[in-house]
């Protein structure tokens, strides 16, 4: 239901922080980083079970490259709900721009997608959201799988490149220590189930990014921002870098991850 909602950003990947409605419609249009860096996580374990699943996972990588990234290699806390006081406006549509963006293809495209003349949200706004699974829209229409996904994604993809135009929501830039390694753990999950070297890659400079940036000896520290540490040791920060640490010695056997998983446990238990 999430996947399929309004709380999805179809077109340009990532999750909303939560919905407003029992529907999972109208999203609080923030998004923040640990709620996509576990969504990530869980959609890639059904991945290869589901083809929607797959998209939802290819589509949060490349949001948080995208926007989230920061001049540091690490990822940003979150993104603003709205733009020039407009809650919602980068992410929500008028008919007729779906329209003129997409010509002929718009018939099928505002069917699928819930979009109206009179709005499925306020000022005759639409937010995107798929009223049923990808599996029973396929079952029920007849469509060819492959033409189908061509389809979707060539359509959301010229919505995302007039979207562009718009002004992004501003960023919250504060790299937080738990947030990123929450990423890195997921990132190795989506490694996990498509053995893409370029994932496992991502994975060990993002570890590599975020252990340079916040941690002074064996002393790791909450985030950075503006390349000022945030100076507070709180017990998960080492929790979750062991974690991480234990994510890529599984995948990596350099036991160079062990020594720091051993140092962080060795912070929180005393031994």
């Amino acid at each position: 239901k999430m996947a399929c909602g309004g709380i999805y950003d179809h077109a340009g990947g990532g999750f909303a922080r939560y919905s407003v409605d029992g529907e999972w419609h109208v999203p609080h249009f923030e998004k923040m980083l640990y709620d996509n860096a576990q969504l990530l996580g869980i959609y890639a374990r059904k991945m290869n079970d589901c083809k929607q699943y797959k998209i939802v996972v290819e589509n949060i990588l490349t949001w948080l490259e995208r926007d989230m990234k920061m001049p540091n290699g690490l990822y940003a806390a979150a993104l603003d709900a709205d733009t020039d006081h407009d809650e919602g406006g980068y992410y929500v549509w008028r008919k007729e721009e779906i329209v003129s963006a997409l010509a002929d293809a718009s018939d099928e495209f505002c069917e699928r997608f819930d979009v109206s003349e009179e709005g499925n949200w306020e000022h005759r706004k639409n937010v995107l959201r798929k009223k049923t699974s990808d599996e029973q829209y396929l079952a029920k229409t007849g469509c060819d799988v492959g033409h189908y996904y061509l389809r979707e994604q060539n359509a959301l993809q010229k919505l995302l490149l007039v979207r562009a135009q718009r002004t992004l929501p501003a960023r919250d830039p504060k790299c937080l220590t738990v947030w990123n390694a929450m990423s890195i753990r997921s990132v190795l999950m989506v490694y996990r189930q498509t053995l893409d070297s370029q994932l496992l890659s991502r994975a060990v400079v993002l570890y590599e990014n975020l252990r340079g940036a916040i941690t002074s000896g064996n002393r790791v520290y909450h985030g950075v921002i503006e390349n000022q540490i945030i100076d507070r040791e709180l017990s998960d920060n080492y929790i979750w870098m062991a974690n991480a640490a234990l994510g890529l010695y599984e995948e990596t056997s350099n036991e160079v991850y062990l020594k720091h998983i051993h140092s962080s446990l060795h912070i929180v238990t005393g031994k």
